[in-house]
């Protein structure tokens, strides 16, 4: 995954963003339903993600990328004619090799 900073000269954000350009496979917290979505570019603050599906503001999303698990909140969601441009806040992430042991200690199923 290549990521290029990608920040206008007048930007005020805290934190700046990268492009990045991959897929990650997104679903409501909790939900088995997954559908695969483009992340435009990330930050330590959120992801900007592309996605086939619109999700509600205020939705916690689980965003999984190669072996990295992001928990994510919905800022807003906005449509395009590629799908649906979601702009989020980072709540949480984790190694996928963490999150298994941890459900595996917790023996979730």
């Amino acid at each position: 995954m290549e990521a290029e900073q990608v920040e206008a000269p007048d930007e005020k954000r805290k934190h700046p963003r990268f492009g990045v350009h991959t897929e990650a496979r997104v679903s409501v917290l909790g939900s088995l339903d997954t559908a695969v979505a483009q992340i435009l570019d990330l930050s330590q603050a959120g992801l900007k993600l592309l996605s086939p599906v619109s999700f509600p503001t205020g939705e916690i999303i689980r965003a999984e990328i190669d072996d990295e698990v992001f928990v994510v909140v919905v800022c807003y969601c906005k449509g395009s004619e590629e799908g649906f441009v979601l702009g989020t806040e980072m709540m949480h992430s984790i190694k996928r090799l963490h999150l298994d042991q941890l459900v595996s200690e917790w023996g979730v199923k």
